[in-house]
């Protein structure tokens, strides 16, 4: 979904021309009928919805106290506990629905507990919504489990603030002309999510995300989030009602602290030092790279998509802080990197407020940074949040330097001013951001 004030991308235009085409036809005067592909588009489609945990269970105690087989160590937990058509399990890329009433086969879809057979769990309802004009969603996920050894997977894989789960939903069948069929298929949680974990970062899934929806005509969509709030309550008839809320990226999950991500090589060594007594952790196995953990990139916004425009945003404006400085529009929350290698010359923190100053509209933090190199102009960044830099410091092209905070009554962006030249003397125009890194 676009930002307000962004053009739809393309993808979207062609959807809403296909539908209009399907919708219309066999009516009026034209004399044409509709085809048994377009009647099967109009009757047949059906929505769906997907659910699953980025948990690695670390070690075997925990899967010992539930009764569940120290087989499902690591991420086999969660690849046999995804959430679609009630849960349904991995198996060599493809998912396999549970089927049969059984309880003794491994894949049936009934188990036996404290109130005899029970149906599997499953996702009840989802809602879904976009915030701050659109860079942000948040969805709220209602399901049931209809015992306790369901309710407690349930809580290993999902219920704990911080952890990565992808929602995926869209379209069974859809058209791109108004007159074929398409049907979707395998989607990310299949192909990449589990194969992803520890290896990507949250921008590079992002944009397979994107590819997706763009692919299939906008009728698959998918958030990649964390669990910011989960309650649940026990039914008198045995089951319980469970309830997940889910944001994506950007200012909420700089708060949620409580299960953040390490590479391999911290878990490595965190194995090598905790007790064999202790209760290995449990972890969440998707790395951060630009959300949560101050990391180098290679690209302005890490990864996210940047659309540079073609001239300054404030010309006429007094001073080259302003008068020669671009507005890069990006969601709040984006990690924003250093352009050239510098020192920070001067930093102010305005607040999260509007304030006027000559004319001039100042909010979140700015500073300018004296780069390093002869004949290097200097660069001013301004409303950005969380900065972990002081003024006098020294940083590198690359480094973190904030993150862009909401606009005030307007669409958040990078505000980056050059001393002289343009901007695209240090950023590559190529919709990624790659730094040239002059210095």
């Amino acid at each position: 979904m676009a930002v307000i004030g962004e053009e739809l991308e393309g993808y979207v235009v062609n959807q809403i021309n296909a539908r209009q085409t399907l919708h219309g036809s066999g009516v009026g005067h034209t004399g044409n009928l509709r085809t048994p592909q377009q009647i099967n588009l109009l009757n047949s489609n059906t929505s769906w919805i997907k659910l699953a945990s980025g948990v690695s269970i670390s070690g075997s105690n925990r899967l010992t106290e539930l009764g569940l087989s120290t087989s499902l160590i690591g991420m086999e937990l969660a690849k046999n506990n995804i959430l679609f058509s009630g849960t349904s399990k991995l198996i060599n890329g493809q998912l396999e629905q549970k089927e049969g009433f059984l309880p003794r086969d491994t894949n049936s879809s009934y188990t036996y507990g404290s109130f005899g057979f029970s149906p599997m769990p499953g996702i009840h309802s989802a809602d879904i919504k976009t915030l701050t004009r659109g860079s942000l969603k948040k969805a709220t996920v209602k399901l049931t489990a209809n015992n306790k050894q369901q309710f407690d997977i349930i809580d290993l894989l999902y219920m704990r603030l911080g952890y990565t789960v992808l929602l995926e939903w869209g379209n069974s069948i859809y058209t791109t002309t108004g007159f074929n069929k398409q049907t979707l298929g395998n989607t990310l949680i299949e192909d990449k999510f589990f194969e992803s974990s520890g290896n990507d970062s949250y921008f590079t899934f992002l944009e397979d995300i994107e590819n997706k929806r763009d692919k299939h005509d906008g009728n698959y969509d998918a958030l990649l989030g964390k669990i910011s709030n989960f309650n649940w309550s026990f039914n008198s008839d045995g089951s319980y009602s469970i309830e997940l809320t889910i944001i994506s990226l950007g200012d909420v999950i700089e708060s949620l602290k409580s299960n953040l991500s390490v590479d391999k090589v911290t878990n490595e060594f965190l194995n090598l030092i905790i007790p064999a007594s202790t209760n290995p952790p449990i972890v969440d196995s998707f790395v951060q790279t630009g959300t949560s953990t101050p990391l180098d990139s290679t690209m302005l916004f890490g990864g996210a998509k940047v659309k540079i425009p073609s001239a300054g945003s404030h010309a006429g404006q007094t001073g080259w802080q302003s008068g020669n400085a671009w507005d890069i529009f990006t969601p709040i929350g984006t990690p924003v990197y250093a352009v050239a290698a510098g020192t920070l010359k001067s930093f102010n923190d305005y607040g999260p407020d509007i304030i006027y100053v000559d004319g001039k509209k100042l909010f979140g933090i700015s500073y300018t940074v004296k780069s390093d190199g002869k004949g290097v102009p200097s660069i001013y960044y301004a409303h950005l949040k969380n900065s972990p830099l002081k003024k006098g410091q020294h940083i590198s092209c690359g480094q973190l330097v904030g993150y862009v905070m909401d606009f005030p009554g307007g669409s958040s962006h990078l505000h980056i001013g050059v001393e002289t030249g343009n901007v695209k003397q240090f950023i590559n125009d190529d919709g990624k951001g790659t730094l040239k890194c002059p210095i």
